[in-house]
């Protein structure tokens, strides 16, 4: 199903329900959406294996030129009992929406993606009047919520960002901070991962060291896209054991849809199993984007982590894939912030903003963020 409707001002939108609607012509021809993440690929993998979630994509027009696309999710959200905050407002709260949750989906319109963190939910045409654009698609957003969808639509959800947007603001949207995402950068002088081990002080580096000798029973194998389908419920199960640790959840990715970025992103995607062995004790996996390479999910049987450092040599593991590949980065996503840091990531802050569509719910939002208190870390720096 499609939508279209004129805004009275400056600009038109059109809404598509699904990927396949979109006219090929938008990313054949409009080169400037120059984001993996926004490509008609991977959105195409990510909605065709999720059927879990709605999609929605909007494209902003003026005279017929596109100066917007953006990607959106709609997704049912499910807080676990044991959020941890040091705002005792903020436990009572999410408390509250957990209790709530359980007995009536709570519906949330996700602009960016779920499963990847960073800003891959939004692209321009050029730096002009990006203001009037965003103003653009919220509107389009609000006003065709109750006719795409017969969710009752709790709260717009927009993510991830390095620095504040003040037009979303204006407009009602409170803002947050969440989570750090675990940013490495590659020196361009590194040549091979040794020259990165010889790069670290002496504590790490036997760390490091340490890690691979624990995990040198361990085989390595970077799987082709039907093997992924073929060790679905080894990877499936595997996946599970990490995310039933989570405390919150955006949406739960279904591990088909690595098979299908094999097979469209070849050598772009990799996932890599680790074996004891004939059985798959973790895997990890991983995106090349714009010279940085993104951090995916990993799974990893915790029976076997400590004994064989299991997550320790994914982390390395994604250093060396980055420095083979001469890409600039590593984005290791959230969590897990101090174990990141000891192979080199330092944090970097993200910012979500998100309006309630009740006026007096979202009336009460802006003190509630504010009072997000994030966990305290330490940060570790093992390079000389």
């Amino acid at each position: 199903m499609h939508f279209r409707k004129k805004k009275t001002t400056e600009f038109d939108y059109d809404v598509f329900k699904t990927i396949n609607q979109i006219p090929d012509s938008v990313f054949d021809t409009e080169k400037w959406i120059n984001n993996k993440y926004l490509s008609k690929q991977f959105l195409h993998a990510i909605e065709h294996e999720n059927k879990n979630l709605e999609f929605l994509y909007v494209i902003i027009r003026k005279q017929q030129q596109i100066l917007l696309f953006s990607a959106i999710q709609i997704s049912t959200i499910q807080f676990k009992d044991t959020i941890d905050n040091k705002c005792i407002l903020m436990r009572e709260v999410t408390s509250l929406v957990s209790k709530y949750s359980r007995r009536h989906p709570f519906y949330l319109i996700v602009c960016g993606n779920i499963f990847i963190s960073g800003e891959h939910g939004i692209v321009y045409k050029n730096n002009e009047n990006n203001q009037k654009l965003l103003e653009a698609l919220f509107i389009a957003i609000e006003n065709n919520n109750k006719t795409i969808t017969k969710k009752r639509i709790h709260a717009i959800l927009v993510k991830d960002f390095y620095s504040e947007i003040n037009t979303l603001k204006s407009i009602g949207f409170s803002t947050f901070k969440t989570e750090p995402t675990l940013i490495f950068e590659i020196n361009p002088e590194w040549q091979t991962f040794n020259d990165y081990l010889m790069a670290m002080k002496a504590k790490y580096r036997t760390k490091a060291k340490k890690t691979y000798k624990e995990s040198a029973v361990l085989t390595d194998k970077d799987l082709s896209a039907s093997e992924i389908k073929q060790y679905l419920p080894q990877l499936t199960t595997l996946y599970n054991k990490v995310e039933e640790k989570s405390t919150f959840t955006l949406g739960k990715l279904d591990l088909n849809t690595y098979s299908e970025l094999k097979n469209k992103f070849l050598n772009d995607f990799v996932l890599r199993t680790y074996w004891l062995e004939d059985k798959i004790i973790g895997f990890m996996a991983a995106m090349v984007n714009n010279n940085v390479l993104d951090a995916h999910y990993v799974g990893i049987d915790y029976e076997y982590n400590r004994k064989y450092y299991v997550y320790q040599r994914m982390l390395y593991d994604y250093v060396q894939i980055a420095i083979d590949k001469k890409l600039a980065k590593v984005n290791f996503g959230r969590t897990a912030t101090e174990i990141k840091s000891t192979v080199g990531a330092v944090p970097v802050d993200l910012l979500c903003y998100v309006k309630h569509s009740c006026k007096i719910s979202n009336s009460i939002l802006k003190p509630l963020t504010e009072s997000v208190r994030l966990p305290e870390f330490k940060l570790i720096k093992p390079f000389k």
